[in-house]
């Protein structure tokens, strides 16, 4: 015993902690920074096989030259490596002759993309960094190929046929749209086998006369297998007249709206999206000075290949029919003019001189298996819609390839195919958006990414996985504060987007976050950071121990000091948010703060994590947590503010009657009453902190910053006579009591609730419900509003339509089943997604929200997962629409769960990009935190959960997980458990 205590207190005191790494680059970087010069361009492995294994950087375009940059011109850092590889050598072998200058030797990198070698028929490595040079934007060049140590590296540039000769021209130079050299490359994008280059008119700027889109194959065209410049126009290996890139202009009428564009920025992005096979350039456009005239800010890249047939003769004589392909590019309008009028249709508008801006482009594919363009932009000058994100339904599927990847129509019904054996294949929506009727708006719920503009700055980079978009906010506005920031996609029963939770911190670390890439397989981010000289140097690596020294670690080093292994550690782990000061996203009950609240045996403790200031959300960090408070008789002896303390913990008294507690909960006696309580809850029952009279703290000046409103003489008081307490819910004016065998209402505005006086009605008890039974017990709860739904040991249920939960009782309620099809019987855990970050606004907001349903059983071994999508019902009744199943299938005509861990879990969580399950330590297994992944590194419905990883955490002896959740201050994940609390930082 004392040899686990001292193992504890060692973890807990330990000044060696390893959060947050500075993975190493170059030697002459300074000390705690990661490079000597900057860094800007950056890219992650999306290979199937090696998803999230590689993260390339590439030296910042102005700091190449002078023995600055050298070998790491372009680099890379492996999952398993702390140091970043250097990649280009000063000799390298190029263009297939050995032991030559290297081009990309300490050059400055404008633009790097990575290509997806796996099919390719040229030799080289499985993904191969495109880039293009600061001091040369006429080539692109490919690093072809090299070892995980490095070695045999080799470089090859772009070129051209001669037709008539049928030889490579060895000038490395890429065309503009008449076929002359291009003034200058101003994006590229890469998806196999092509490669895409905007360029500027020879001569002129990006969006004169000759500007466009120069285009290139890799390892698909006859006898060379490139890399490539095609004749973008005619798809010709080799123009009699010279290649050409594909016209796009201030002219185009892919872009123009009535007279020719004012002019085009020469700020372009480009992504390529892989689930429709699309080139997205993106553009900063100004429309003509006529009323009429207007512009578009997205274009898309298609590539038509066009097979020929004919029939040869081999040397025995014998004929055969041989096919060849031509690849010929085509830009397309990503909407059409008849559907763009006003300044509401975010990619396009009509008026005089309008501008329109898309910053940058991301693709999506969701998680239930949906094609969507992620824009940041608006209708709007540049400096003016750098902080909105949109989200654009695409379509696909349609029998007209010019349709494809096009804005698809916001009411357009779904359609799911199947292949020959009736597996699912894939979800289309095959209805272009062709009038101003059926354009997504800046307005609607489903296209505005965070609820709205990201008030913390202006976006430097966006970074998209799943169902989720994260932003890296590098400069703050005033008085904010920078870092990441992710908002998650809400579905519809049909698998579309219906909405997006509130802007709210990731990863961890308020850092000045140039970018954001993450490992999937690990649960890892990687952060390029910048210095306070706006210099981006540094890159971070997320570890998962007890959080980083200067975040979330003093925290994480209190809760596992003050809960023991021995008295199981942290049992209950619940956060209650403020994501937003101006979006109402305040838990009743707080006061321009947000805290996490953690139970176990006998003691709870509470942490200030955030506050408002001026408006913004700034997180607690570092000291500004100060020490704990701690008081051991049940009662709060001091009165808050006091001593720099924001934790605080409270034992003994009445706590030592309930023992372990799980749930907590803040209330308040009603939308407008003046007291705020704390409640716990645990096996033997419930307990209210409140003052000697019963009254809370003032709701009008706290619980605030500081714990103000903390009062020497409260103390926990036992509430009525419950036990076998699993849940703790305050809605409206009501606490309700999930209990294993009973739910009770209790009216907080009625009697004196504070002094355990307490007006309480049953709702529900598992005897009085047939589907359950006696035998049976209540798991889990979501309430708001009118609606509850619990998960049972007998599956999932709901409240009956026209009924509503704030008014019902025992004898007038009725439940009915949700069917939770090819689960495996008991729902353990509901967890709800909702725009405000809080469970019981559900079914509050306009486009409601959704929830999935852990499904696990720990006789079979198994741990399913099914979704709902929950509709408002604030101005209106529970009906059959209220909640309802997401599509989520297998097989045609069989409704099926979403996804599978395979084994059993006891806890779930998600952003919305990584789906975690976490598991106890059972004979034999150790406690593990497993993330759901598929054969095809995706996460969609339909897919075989088969390539499942466990993530490394640093677990050290845990027996017992019992929590886990993203706190809505710092974005930090926390798993709790026996050990106390770990953190991904």
């Amino acid at each position: 015993m004392f040899n686990r205590w001292l193992l504890s207190l060692l973890l807990c005191s330990s000044s060696a902690v390893h959060a947050a790494i500075t993975v190493t680059g170059d030697s002459d970087a300074a000390s705690g920074e990661t490079f000597s010069f900057r860094v800007q361009e950056a890219a992650m492995s999306v290979l199937s096989d090696s998803v999230g294994t590689n993260l390339y950087v590439a030296a910042h375009p102005s700091d190449g030259g002078s023995d600055t940059v050298k070998d790491f011109a372009v680099s890379r850092v492996s999952r398993s490596t702390n140091s970043f590889l250097p990649l280009t050598p000063q000799t390298t072998t190029f263009n297939f002759n050995t032991e030559v200058t290297n081009p990309l030797y300490d050059q400055g990198i404008a633009y790097m993309k990575l290509f997806n070698a796996e099919e390719s028929i040229l030799a080289g490595s499985k993904e191969r960094p495109i880039v293009v040079l600061e001091n040369d934007k006429t080539t692109l060049y490919m690093i072809n190929n090299f070892t995980d140590s490095g070695k045999n590296i080799s470089v090859l540039s772009f070129q051209k046929t001669d037709v008539t000769n049928n030889v490579l021209i060895t000038t490395q130079n890429v065309p503009d749209a008449t076929g002359a050299v291009t003034s200058g490359i101003v994006q590229i994008a890469a998806g196999y086998p092509y490669v895409f280059a905007a360029v500027g008119a020879n001569g002129g700027s990006f969006g004169a006369s000759g500007s466009g889109v120069a285009f290139g194959i890799i390892g698909q065209s006859g006898s060379f297998t490139g890399p490539l410049l095609l004749d973008a126009p005619t798809g010709m290996i080799g123009y009699s007249a010279g290649n050409r890139a594909a016209a796009l202009d201030i002219t185009s009428d892919q872009i123009k709206i009535g007279s020719n564009l004012a002019s085009l920025g020469t700020i372009v992005d480009m992504v390529w999206h892989r689930s429709i096979d699309r080139c997205y350039i993106a553009l900063q456009a100004t429309g003509g000075a006529a009323g009429t005239d207007g512009a578009r800010s997205i274009a898309i890249g298609r590539v038509n290949v066009i097979p020929t047939v004919k029939e040869v003769t081999d040397s025995s004589g014998k004929k055969r029919e041989e096919t060849s392909y031509t690849y010929q590019l085509v830009i397309e309008p990503i909407a059409p003019a008849a559907a763009i009028d006003g300044t509401n249709k975010i990619i396009g508008a009509v008026g005089s001189s309008v501008a329109v801006t898309a910053h940058k482009v991301r693709e999506m594919f969701t998680s239930t298996a949906l094609p969507y363009l992620i824009v940041q932009g608006n209708v709007g000058a540049p400096s003016a819609t750098k902080k909105t994100v949109f989200a654009l339904p695409l379509v696909s599927g349609n029998e007209n390839v010019s349709l494809n990847g096009t804005i698809a129509a916001k009411d357009a019904a779904t359609t799911d195919h199947f292949n020959q054996l009736n597996r699912f294949a894939a979800r289309t929506i095959q209805d272009a958006a062709t009038t101003t009727a059926q354009m997504p708006l800046s307005t609607d719920a489903a296209t505005q990414v965070g609820g709205g503009a990201l008030l913390n700055g202006d976006i430097s980079n966006l970074f998209v996985l799943e169902d989720t978009v994260f932003a890296a906010v590098q400069t703050a506005d005033a008085g904010q504060v920078p870092g990441v920031f992710y908002s998650q996609a809400m579905f519809a029963q049909d698998g579309k987007i219906k909405g997006w939770t509130t802007w709210r911190r990731a990863v961890g670390l308020a850092d000045r976050d140039y970018s954001l890439f993450l490992d999937q397989v690990t649960g890892q981010f990687y952060t390029l950071v910048a210095n306070a000289s706006s210099q981006v140097k540094t890159v971070k690596r997320t570890e998962w121990t007890q959080g980083d020294p200067d975040s979330i670690f003093p925290l994480t080093q209190i809760t596992n000091a003050y809960f023991s292994k021995e008295q199981a550690g942290v049992q209950g782990l619940h956060d209650f948010v403020i994501t937003s000061g101006a979006l109402g996203t305040q838990t009743p009950g707080l006061l321009d703060i947000s805290l996490l609240v953690a139970t176990g045996y006998k003691k709870v403790m509470l942490a200030q994590t955030s506050r408002i200031v001026a408006g913004a959300v700034i997180p607690i960090q570092d000291g500004d947590f100060g020490p704990l408070t701690a008081f051991n008789a049940g009662e709060i002896t001091t009165t808050f503010p006091t001593s720099g303390s924001r934790v605080v913990g409270i034992s003994g008294g009445v706590l030592d009657d309930i023992g372990p507690l799980v749930a907590a909960e803040i209330a308040q006696d009603g939308t407008a009453g003046s007291n705020g309580w704390l409640f716990v809850g645990g096996n033997n029952g419930v307990a209210v902190l409140s003052k000697a009279d019963g009254s809370g703290w003032n709701t009008v000046s706290g619980l605030s910053d500081g714990l103000l409103g903390l009062t020497a003489g409260m103390s926990f008081k036992k509430v009525g006579d419950y036990s076998q307490v699993r849940k703790l819910i305050y809605d409206d004016q009501y606490l309700y009591i999930i209990m294993q065998e009973e739910i009770v209402r209790i009216d907080l505005t009625l009697e004196t609730p504070g002094l355990g006086s307490v007006s309480a009605t049953t709702i529900a008890t598992t005897a009085g419900i047939g589907a359950i039974g006696s035998e049976g017990t209540f798991l889990d709860a979501i309430v708001s509003e009118k609606l509850m739904v619990f998960g049972t040991s007998a599956g999932l249920f709901r409240l009956s339509n026209g009924l509503d939960a704030r008014t019902v009782d025992a004898n007038s309620a009725s439940w009915q089943r949700l069917e939770t099809p090819e689960g495996v019987g008991p729902v353990r855990q509901l967890f709800a997604i909702t725009q405000t970050g809080r469970m019981q606004d559900s079914a509050r907001a306009s486009a409601g929200g959704m929830f999935y349903a852990l499904s696990a059983y720990r006789g079979k071994q198994q741990a399913q997962l099914h979704r709902f999508d929950v509709a408002q019902v604030t101005s209106g009744s529970i009906g059959n629409n209220t909640v309802t199943r997401i599509a989520d299938l297998y097989m045609s005509d069989i409704p099926s769960y979403f996804a599978s861990f395979g084994v059993f879990k006891n806890v779930f969580a998600t952003d919305g990009t990584l789906f975690y399950g976490t598991q106890s330590k059972i004979p034999g297994v150790d406690a593990q935190v497993t993330q759901l992944l598929s054969r095809d590194a995706t996460i969609h419905t339909g897919s075989n959960f088969v390539s499942n990883v466990v993530i490394p955490v640093a677990f050290n002896g845990t027996l017992l997980i019992t929590g886990m959740i993203q706190n809505s201050a710092t974005g930090t994940w926390l798993i709790a458990g026996d050990h106390g609390l770990r953190a991904n930082e």
